[in-house]
């Protein structure tokens, strides 16, 4: 596995798995250093599913509608309304607390 991919679910999965073997092997042999290692991993294993699933539902909800729009003395016929105003101009519009932050954990090279 190369550093420079994100961890597919199922690799994720397997971490998970390792690290509470790793955990109650440990607590057997009395080895704290190393179950608490174990712990740390399971801990950040479920704060980036966590993250990710957050990330997934942000990204799927829109960020404006389109509605229609009627002013005397004006062409055009619609406007945008913004449900979400942590919008930044680009390219496209991204969102800024995630680009400037953390970037995309789904598609990062």
């Amino acid at each position: 596995m190369t550093a420079n991919k994100p961890m597919t679910g199922e690799q994720l999965d397997e971490l998970m798995t390792v690290a509470v073997h790793m955990q109650r092997d440990a607590e057997i042999d009395c080895n704290r250093p190393s179950a608490n290692f174990a712990y740390a991993v399971q801990v950040a294993v479920l704060e980036l599913r966590k993250f990710r699933g957050d990330f997934v539902a942000l990204a799927a909800e829109p960020v404006a509608d389109v509605v229609a729009w009627s002013k005397p003395g004006e062409e055009r016929k619609c406007d945008i309304r913004w449900r979400r105003h942590d919008v930044a101009p680009g390219p496209l519009y991204s969102f800024s607390l995630l680009s400037s932050h953390c970037g995309d954990p789904l598609t990062r090279d």
